[in-house]
């Protein structure tokens, strides 16, 4: 089933990045494909720094992307980098502005009966690929990036753990 996509004007901010190519991050140790994953060896959590969760969010991944660039290593445990979306990201034209997903926003995918209710559209194959890895994962950090001039803030749910690790970090300021 497609989903039509709504039809939205973006505002008229100027573009301060361009589309990259991201071919040479397709192939990975991990098994699925834009998903990389380095253990240091030594035991530790497991975080996972995702992007591309929609197609049109690119600030993320520069983010990743810069990441894999330098070779970045976790000192302790396990560090996962991955670009989610890459079938969304592939139809964004290069004003990088529609195409946040295919078929269903892959953000609101990540529910046992969702997954298991669709293993049909482009994002819950994806989903289900990179399922196993992220099950394994202590702490993860989904990159976004909006169309809005905003100041950088956190979504968080609102479990107590999580409302005590924004508390430690006191960002965004209370």
């Amino acid at each position: 089933m497609v989903i039509p996509l709504k039809s939205v004007t973006p505002p008229d901010y100027p573009r301060e990045i361009a589309r990259a190519d991201l071919s040479p991050y397709r192939r990975s140790s991990t098994g699925v494909d834009y998903v990389h994953t380095s253990d240091s060896g030594v035991p530790g959590l497991h975080v996972m720094v995702n992007a591309l969760t929609h197609g049109n969010e690119w600030c993320g991944m520069y983010v990743v992307k810069r990441l894999l660039d330098t070779n970045l290593r976790p000192r302790t445990g396990r560090l996962s980098l991955s670009f989610a979306n890459i079938a969304a990201y592939e139809r964004v034209g290069a004003e990088g502005v529609s195409a946040r997903f295919v078929e269903r926003d892959f953000n609101r995918l990540w529910h046992d009966d969702l997954l298991q209710a669709d293993c049909q559209s482009v994002e819950a194959i994806r989903a289900h690929q990179m399922r196993p890895l992220v099950k394994t994962v202590d702490r993860l950090l989904d990159l976004h990036s909006t169309w809005h001039a905003l100041q950088p803030f956190f979504v968080l749910s609102q479990l107590p753990r999580v409302r005590q690790l924004a508390d430690q970090l006191a960002v965004p300021p209370r």
